[in-house]
């Protein structure tokens, strides 16, 4: 969850991006970002 808000906020990553290179579900990227 912390890597994603990392890539998202500090990296300057798109959230398609942070998606695609975790491997994760869209859904959950959102509410960990919302979260944080």
């Amino acid at each position: 969850k912390k890597k994603t808000v990392e890539l998202y906020f500090k990296e300057g990553m798109s959230y398609k991006n942070v998606v695609k290179e975790l491997g994760i579900h869209h859904s959950a990227e959102s509410r960990w970002v919302k979260h944080f």
